[in-house]
């Protein structure tokens, strides 16, 4: 929160083209990875170093960075996870804690209330991995079933769902009853609305969680492609399902603001689960 968007343009250039080097290296074919994560890594240098001197040394001399993206600026979908520094040894997401809100006055919310929610030790893993119009995601069950695992050894109850009980009251009618909210869909962020694609035909939009508040939420994890999108409504209003989830009040959310490989996205969820059993998060 340095004024990013007052830098130089040369700045916010640096950014979107780390942002396209990221999407590329997550497409290449095995072939082409080594010249890609070289490109991915020289972007993440460029961009660092294109920064404000005073976000530069900001970010050097901390280890907790909290970030609120303008998304009027479209600099939401930036991985500033993959700034890379000789000041800070290296990928920022792998040498700091990184977390992301919705904005300022989230930011500020989050730092000063602390409300201790019961855990329940529950957790619903979903996947609806067969949408009409949508190809298969051919990975979605082994990720339900691999995450649902991992959790019980971790104690959570995680019983097996199957995917035609897919729906949105399913979901707003558990919301307050579990501590984990794990999701692997398809996504959709278009013009005027983004949604969860369930089997059937059936959608989650952001209405239908503003229509059934929760004496508390999860922490959620959209593995969906786009849905950590947010989009500017203007007047000081933006809108996404993660977004919302945010504003809510789940403790944390993890969603892909961008288009993913259903490999990479897989390989990424089953390696955080992995590491969240040894870190907290939210």
């Amino acid at each position: 929160a340095v004024g990013v968007e007052r830098a130089p343009a040369a700045a916010l250039d640096a950014l979107r083209a780390l942002e396209e080097a990221a999407g590329a290296a997550l497409r290449a074919p095995a072939r082409d990875r080594l010249r890609a994560d070289a490109a991915l890594e020289q972007a993440g240098r460029a961009a660092f170093e294109a920064l404000p001197a005073s976000v530069r040394q900001a970010i050097d001399a901390h280890d907790t960075l909290l970030l609120a993206p303008d998304s009027r600026s479209r600099l939401d979908t930036v991985p500033y996870e993959l700034l890379r520094g000789d000041g800070h040894g290296g990928w920022l997401g792998v040498t700091r804690v990184i977390a992301r809100f919705t904005s300022l006055a989230q930011l500020a919310a989050a730092l000063d209330t602390r409300a201790a929610v019961p855990r329940m030790q529950r957790a619903l893993v979903v996947a609806a991995p067969v949408a009409e119009g949508y190809d298969p995601l051919d990975l979605a069950a082994f990720e339900q079933e691999e995450i649902g695992a991992t959790l019980a050894r971790a104690g959570f109850d995680a019983p097996p769902i199957d995917p035609p009980r897919l729906a949105a009251s399913f979901f707003t009618d558990r919301l307050s009853y579990v501590d984990v909210l794990h999701v692997s869909a398809h996504g959709e962020a278009g013009a005027g609305t983004e949604w969860l694609v369930l089997p059937g035909g059936r959608r989650l939009v952001v209405n239908d969680l503003e229509a059934s508040p929760q004496r508390s939420y999860p922490f959620v994890y959209l593995n969906t492609c786009n849905l950590g999108q947010t989009r500017y409504l203007g007047a000081g209003l933006s809108r996404g399902l993660a977004h919302a989830f945010a504003e809510l009040g789940a403790p944390a959310v993890v969603a892909h603001a961008t288009p993913v490989p259903d490999r990479a996205a897989v390989e990424l969820a089953l390696a955080f689960y992995d590491e969240a059993g040894a870190a907290p998060v939210g």
